[in-house]
């Protein structure tokens, strides 16, 4: 196993981490709703990821100082069935707060990974796809690796 580390991986995985931790009591119920028999009727997915991302250097060294990263938080529910509105809405006010956070900073490095300075809050859109109503935040994130000596 190699030690590298893939900075907009550990990005994703501390945003997801530190929402259902935060959150746990907002989205307890949000994700499914069951049949008596426990099968699955209808679903909101949700998740983060880093679609882009891009290496900052000092002069001409090729390692890098940090990544500048687009990390999103994503949210999709079925456009024609209303009757998850409300545990939508429910989700996106988790995703709001979230990233209006006065510590989002902490809450997005770890062991692994350290933010450098606070997350702008790029943009967000909602839109329809594949049948499913989808909104999208988007987080700028300066980020580093540990150092190494």
């Amino acid at each position: 196993m190699s030690d590298f580390i893939v900075l907009r991986h550990e990005l994703v995985a501390n945003a997801i981490a530190s929402i259902q931790s935060l959150y746990a009591m907002q989205i307890a119920d949000v994700q499914a709703v069951a049949d008596g028999d426990g099968a699955k009727l209808k679903t909101i997915n949700w998740g983060a990821f880093a679609p882009r991302f891009s290496p900052a250097t000092v002069g001409y060294l090729p390692q890098w100082t940090h990544q500048e990263i687009v990390l999103e938080l994503r949210a999709s529910v079925d456009y024609l069935d209303r009757s998850l509105d409300a545990r939508y809405l429910n989700l996106l006010q988790v995703f709001e707060d979230f990233c209006a956070r006065p510590d989002l900073m902490d809450q997005l490095s770890g062991t692994n990974i350290i933010v450098q300075s606070p997350p702008t809050f790029e943009d967000g859109e909602e839109t329809v796809e594949n049948g499913r109503y989808v909104t999208t935040y988007r987080l700028r994130v300066s980020a580093r690796g540990p150092a190494q000596s």
